[in-house]
């Protein structure tokens, strides 16, 4: 098991950095002293005006970009291959991503326009050689104004047939129908059946290896 560090004198970056690594539920250790850091934390995270240190070390503004760029170091490696993102058109659009066969994150979003920037994001923080934005071919409205969008930010995309991603209907939701469009190929469908005891907070984590594997 391994766990973040947080290394900072910047209190609101270290409380932001806290507030995202409990929401992603990823365990952190705090640092009060850089020359006894303990062996099982891969990883530093701190703000950009912090002290450099020898250690590996992420030094952001932001805390969630410096937890996204800190990703692929606890799986042991200096960048992602692939990042696929996966969306689901609709009012409340779900977006997943897929690092090397991975499920960092997966979220339903408020509307495309947050869904849009929350893409333009995850490009700009993560560390990755290639990119894929898959887009399901459902809820044609909704799918249009989310292509315009993606449009302007001129991105590739690729529509896909989203046909089985959406049941069984007690644990689906727009994030689990993301992530699950993350791995269409448009050759063949996969059947998703019931999953006696499985909750729809859990559906995601049943069925994909997700960044918890990694801690």
């Amino acid at each position: 098991m391994v766990r973040f560090g947080i290394y900072t004198d910047d209190f609101r970056f270290y409380y932001k950095a806290i507030k995202e690594l409990k929401e992603w539920g990823l365990p952190f250790c705090s640092i009060d002293d850089i020359s006894d850091i303990p062996v099982d934390i891969p990883v530093i995270l701190s703000s950009s005006n912090d002290k450099a240190m020898d250690r590996f070390q992420i030094r952001e503004n932001s805390p969630i970009r410096a937890i996204r760029k800190a990703l692929p170091i606890l799986a042991g490696k200096k960048q992602f291959s692939s990042l696929i993102i996966g969306m689901d058109p609709g009012p409340r659009p779900g977006v997943a991503i897929l690092a090397d066969l991975i499920i960092t994150e997966a979220n339903e979003m408020p509307d495309i326009h947050e869904a849009v920037m929350f893409i333009k994001n995850v490009l700009n923080d993560y560390s990755y050689k290639f990119f894929e934005i898959k887009i399901g071919n459902g809820d044609k409205p909704n799918r249009k104004k989310l292509i315009s969008e993606i449009s302007d930010l001129n991105l590739e995309y690729t529509i896909v047939n989203e046909k089985g991603t959406s049941g069984p209907h007690a644990i689906h939701n727009n994030a689990l129908s993301a992530a699950r469009i993350t791995l269409v190929d448009n050759t063949k469908f996969r059947k998703y059946p019931d999953k006696p005891g499985v909750k729809r907070k859990n559906a995601i984590e049943s069925e994909f290896r997700t960044i918890k594997i990694l801690v």
